[in-house]
């Protein structure tokens, strides 16, 4: 089983002294422009069965084995409930002090502020065929650009064959072939979840099926088109984040500081959660290792590179997004840079 799973400064967020004051970061080329999202959040309520999974008569209300949390495509492995006070390895990195792990991560109160509506929750669903009620139930994070598309990494958009043959095994489905087909996939993408006076409540819920997603095959990464009937709806109660490269010279961002922010998949309830530390290297395929906290679920996050200027802007484009999360890559956790490749993968594939 696969392992599970600048800093977008706000006045929300905690005062990071003066030493942060004094990064600057040359200008950027916007790669795709953002949007504000014009209209009142609408409010639901999500369903308490969305995420209990029913299968075989069993339901499963926390996360145990039969939840896969995609978070690294290079290791596969079970992920098993994070239990209270004890963080496992496979749980990415977590900062250490006295010997003692600490999360670092801190809870965003408000999911429904502009900068935070186009940051969604990734749902996947696989049913095992047609003619059984097995399913795979995974969770990864993600955002929405101005293509009406949801931008995630690769890995969130599929399964292995061997992911497919351990839980037929383990279920007891007979199948001859365990070949992953995408038309039995559907990927949910959740918009301003949060949890209200113990209701789970969402502004938006689209829904595609497995042939509306996108995966690039040299990169971990991938996107989803959205429903065009969506895309009115979205545009006025969600908006879209920015996409920008991220320069050339990747020398000069070390040691700058980088925020993720998505939905950890141990949270219970589901909730939005950001952290933020420094980055220690960029390869040359923009592929970006730093030192934040992330747990199996932030896969797909975006990444942003930290700016002072930016504090007090209500305008979107001011935030936008350099990377999205993908793995960890010992000792460091590691996310996939956008540049023209990117872009021409995004347009290329987009939806009417």
């Amino acid at each position: 089983m696969r392992k599970l799973l600048g800093l977008i400064v706000l006045s929300i967020f905690v005062d990071q002294g003066s030493a942060m004051d004094k990064i600057y970061l040359p200008a950027e080329k916007i790669l795709l422009r953002g949007m504000n999202a014009n209209k009142e959040v609408v409010k639901n309520i999500l369903p308490k069965e969305f995420f209990i999974e029913n299968r075989n008569g069993v339901v499963v209300k926390e996360i145990k084995k039969n939840l896969l949390y995609v978070h690294n495509k290079k290791v596969k492995e079970k992920e098993f409930f994070l239990e209270k006070h004890h963080y496992n390895n496979q749980f990415g990195l977590f900062h250490k002090e006295n010997n003692k792990i600490i999360d670092r991560r801190i809870k965003i109160d408000n999911v429904f502020d502009t900068q935070y509506k186009p940051i969604c929750l990734l749902r996947g669903t696989y049913r095992i065929n047609d003619d059984h009620n097995g399913k795979l139930v995974f969770y990864g994070s993600g955002f929405r650009n101005i293509l009406n598309q949801v931008v995630t990494a690769g890995h969130n958009l599929y399964l292995n064959n061997e992911d497919i043959e351990q839980f037929c095994n383990e279920e007891k489905i007979a199948l001859k072939k365990y070949d992953f087909d995408i038309n039995l996939l559907t990927i949910d993408s959740l918009f301003g979840l949060s949890d209200e006076k113990n209701h789970l409540v969402y502004t938006h819920l689209s829904s595609v099926n497995g042939k509306d997603c996108f995966v690039d095959k040299n990169r971990d990464f991938g996107f989803i088109n959205l429903p065009i009937y969506h895309k009115n709806i979205l545009d006025d109660n969600i908006g879209s984040m920015p996409m920008a490269f991220i320069p050339d010279q990747p020398h000069e961002y070390t040691d700058k500081n980088i925020t993720i922010i998505g939905y950890p998949g141990e949270k219970t309830p589901k909730s939005l959660w950001y952290h933020y530390g420094p980055i220690k290297y960029m390869d040359s395929d923009k592929v970006t290792t730093y030192d934040v906290d992330t747990t199996p679920g932030n896969s797909g996050s975006p990444g942003f590179f930290e700016s002072i200027s930016r504090r007090e802007s209500k305008d979107i484009n001011d935030f936008p997004t350099h990377l999205v999360h993908t793995h960890s890559d010992n000792p460091f956790n590691a996310g996939q840079g956008f540049d023209k490749d990117i872009l021409d993968f995004l347009q290329k594939n987009k939806g009417n």
